[in-house]
């Protein structure tokens, strides 16, 4: 009896830990299902924003127990969105999507970049960097912006300024071609 028993645990654990482990060797239906029974328990704000990006991107080419991750999906190089506590949504409006953009950004940008905004990280080789906030929405805001400091067409004071014009313009239902997809061609 002890056997069986060890037996049916050791399967379990190994079912638990594929599960944990990610989904990419799944059928597409399959990781929905397991990206959908993930999310399922998750905060309002970070369960909703996962389903529309399973929407919008299909299912997650890795889920586990508290987020999903995308690879190479529309303009992203990878997408990541993460369950927020109920305690970290009471403190005001926590980040719980990343997206990263393949983008080159020379070490001498860095610190304009930090100047602009702490929601902006930049790789250690600088063949890439990632944006974070509440909505992808604003990912793509944060991401254009980021191109303009680099390009020069900005300082990170314009930025920041035009970053919180532009969400004002937003929560006043205007819209802007800054939070709807990048305007700058990322690297493949």
């Amino acid at each position: 009896m002890h056997k069986k028993n060890g037996l049916v645990e050791i399967i379990a654990a190994a079912m638990t830990l594929g599960f944990l482990a990610g989904c990419a060797t799944l059928a597409p239906e399959a990781r929905r299902e397991q990206a959908e029974t993930i999310i399922r328990h998750w905060s309002d704000p970070s369960r909703l924003t996962a389903a529309k990006l399973i929407e919008e991107y299909g299912p997650p080419d890795e889920a586990r127990y508290g987020r999903l991750i995308w690879d190479r999906k529309g303009p992203w190089a990878k997408t990541m969105v993460w369950d927020v506590a109920a305690d970290e949504l009471k403190r005001g409006t926590p980040d719980f999507i990343e997206q990263t953009v393949s983008f080159s950004v020379p070490a001498t940008m860095e610190p304009a970049l930090a100047a602009f905004s702490d929601r902006v990280r930049v790789d250690e080789k600088g063949g890439r960097f990632s944006v974070r906030s509440d909505s992808e929405e604003k990912n793509f805001l944060t991401a254009n912006l980021v191109y303009e400091v680099v390009a020069g067409i900005k300082n990170p004071a314009q930025a920041a300024r035009f970053y919180e014009e532009t969400i004002r313009f937003a929560l006043a239902g205007k819209s802007s071609p800054y939070m709807q997809t990048l305007l700058f061609l990322p690297r493949p």
